[in-house]
């Protein structure tokens, strides 16, 4: 059987919005504080970490079609060549990087450019 949690009425809602850590809550449960994010120091102009690495990298053929400059027939040829060379199943996943680096599950196989006619 699975454990289920403790469901509040409805007008118990009030009570719990304006708890303070260590109140008890209508259920009994006691109230804790929320973790508090710290502010970080804002840099104009000044991008990086993990958000600009997300901005470049793509596992959608056509996303990544458009980021790296080919037309679609185009990349679809590279794609195919790619796979067979690499011995890549045609249904498997790749990750492109916006310098044409090709990852599968997580390990680099090849850059992309290398592929064209």
């Amino acid at each position: 059987m699975r454990p289920t949690l403790p469901r509040l009425p409805a007008e118990d809602g009030l009570a719990i919005w304006n708890a303070e850590p260590g109140d008890v809550l209508p259920d009994g449960r006691i109230a804790t504080a929320l973790s508090v994010a710290q502010p970080f120091e804002y840099v104009a102009g000044q991008i990086g970490g993990v958000t600009d690495e997300l901005a470049v990298t793509t596992r959608n053929p056509r996303y990544a079609a458009q980021m790296l400059g080919y037309s679609s027939q185009q990349f679809r040829e590279m794609v195919h060549r790619f796979k067979d060379e690499n011995t890549i199943g045609p249904t498997d996943d790749l990750t492109w990087h916006d310098n044409g680096d090709v990852y599968f599950q997580n390990i680099y196989i090849d850059n992309f450019h290398g592929y064209k006619d």
